[in-house]
């Protein structure tokens, strides 16, 4: 009796430990918060591959050609940096509370829009403006270049967000994100379309 009684205590202290394993293996929300935001101040493939829906990463990754998207997420990021201050979850629900400090990009809009009105006034004579594709990578050079422009780290935005996620069901979370809070992370920057 005794010899049986062992092998149950041996045998439930395996599973003790072996749930206790397999629970270490899974992702924090400050990890989840962390792993998101590093990801994409850094145009990590497997983050952007994931978030691409959204208007912010399709933007900076559909950009242009190679050294365009580079130069938009050297712009982007220049001066960014965050800091994971507390996180809570609960069931499969999670969220993490983040300060953020970057370049204020909000008025990168306005400055655009008078850069590629005064543009297309300036040039209503050349061919280039009745070709919607060439008019189209002009209007985003000059886009883009405000944005280079805005990253001098003369004009800092500190702002908190509330990274919110849910379980992604493999020991891990998915990130929420919108519109609203990617404009966050994005120094305010507002995109011309939404306008």
């Amino acid at each position: 009796m005794a010899a049986a009684f062992q092998s149950v205590i041996s045998i439930l202290i395996s599973l003790v430990l072996q749930m206790s394993a397999a629970g270490t293996g899974q992702l924090s929300p400050d990890e989840a918060a962390e792993n998101f935001l590093q990801g994409l101040s850094q145009g990590e493939n497997t983050v952007i591959a994931r978030y691409i829906e959204n208007d912010y990463v399709n933007l900076i990754e559909n950009a242009g050609d190679e050294e365009v998207t580079e130069q938009l997420y050297k712009s982007l990021f220049r001066n960014f940096s965050y800091k994971v201050t507390a996180s809570a979850s609960k069931g499969n629900v999670a969220v993490a509370k983040i300060d953020i400090a970057t370049d204020d990009f909000s008025k990168v809009l306005k400055e655009y829009s008078k850069e590629s009105y005064k543009y297309i006034t300036s040039n209503l004579y050349d061919d280039s403006i009745s070709n919607k594709k060439k008019l189209n990578r002009k209007c985003l050079d000059i886009y883009i270049a405000n944005i280079d422009e805005a990253a001098d780290g003369k004009d800092m935005l500190k702002t908190t967000i509330y990274l919110p996620m849910v379980s992604d069901e493999h020991n891990g979370w998915e990130i929420m994100v919108d519109d609203e809070l990617m404009k966050s992370i994005f120094g305010g920057l507002v995109l011309p379309e939404s306008e």
